[in-house]
């Protein structure tokens, strides 16, 4: 059952699963000043947590969110520079959190997902997305620019001539596109969303937490290093693992033909 302690999405924590639902449905689980300090706040509240191994994001409704809630913008056009610095603030921080915590984010996509939706989708690790899904910056035909990390991710993501279109262009992807273009691992019919996202959670749930949480720290920093740096982090996160509890007990269980249990999960944030 899920709960409401928060106001702009629907919590619940089930065994090792953290689920949230955007729960704006109504006006299009559109992002407020609410929802930025909200998402933060429980990203933080993750931390230290020894029953987590994977974050869900959905949506209630037929859209997953349109982004920025506009007529909010327009209601405190006095005090906007304000607003949106508090939203940022809090936005980006949130999109830091989940980047660098260690356990695995799903995003699943059950229509269009706009702006700063479109955000989350790309700062997203595994991404889901239903045939009925639909992808699009929205930004400067608003007269607004990305945030949400959308200039970062986005180019890794689907390549830097692919963005700009997707940016400057407002270029709206199909969910078929999207998948093509790299921006989503899977498209799957819309009654079948939510069982190939718990299929993709049950996976990380049977997992090594120590391990997942190693090897997305490394494929995060990528891009920032060059092969010798890469590779001496991967040999330090090896050799860590390999003399982890996890490590031996997946060694052991792989020569045995037995399937591993691993620890109890641990969550942090890397630095």
């Amino acid at each position: 059952m899920f709960m409401t302690e928060y106001n702009t999405f629907l919590y619940q924590h089930v065994g090792e699963i953290v689920t949230l639902q955007l729960n704006r449905p109504e006006k299009g689980n559109c992002i407020n000043v609410t929802f930025c300090r909200e998402l933060e706040r429980l990203v933080k509240s993750l931390v230290g947590r020894e029953d987590v191994k994977v974050i869900s994001i959905s949506a209630q409704g037929n859209v997953f969110s349109v982004g920025g809630d506009i007529a909010d913008f327009s209601a405190n056009s006095d005090n906007i520079e304000a607003l949106l610095e508090d939203m940022t603030c809090h936005l980006h921080n949130a999109i830091s959190l989940m980047s660098r915590i260690n356990v695995p984010v799903i995003v699943s996509v059950n229509g269009v997902a706009a702006g700063g939706g479109l955000g989350l989708v790309a700062a997203a690790d595994i991404v889901i997305a239903a045939d009925s899904a639909r992808f699009v910056s929205a930004y400067t035909q608003s007269g607004l620019v990305p945030d949400t990390a959308l200039s970062y991710y986005l180019p890794r993501h689907i390549g830097q001539r692919r963005a700009a279109e997707m940016i400057l262009c407002n270029r709206m992807l199909t969910a078929k596109e999207a998948l093509d273009w790299g921006l989503v691992n899977c498209v799957v019919p819309v009654e079948k969303l939510k069982t190939v996202s718990d299929q993709y959670a049950q996976k990380f749930v049977a997992g090594s937490a120590t391990a997942c949480g190693a090897a997305k720290r490394l494929v995060n920093l990528s891009f920032s290093n060059n092969l010798e740096e890469q590779m001496s982090l991967e040999a330090r996160a090896m050799i860590d693992a390999g003399t982890s509890e996890d490590g031996r007990e997946g060694v052991s269980a792989f020569l045995n033909k037995q399937d591993p249990i691993f620890d109890k999960p641990k969550v942090w944030i890397a630095e």
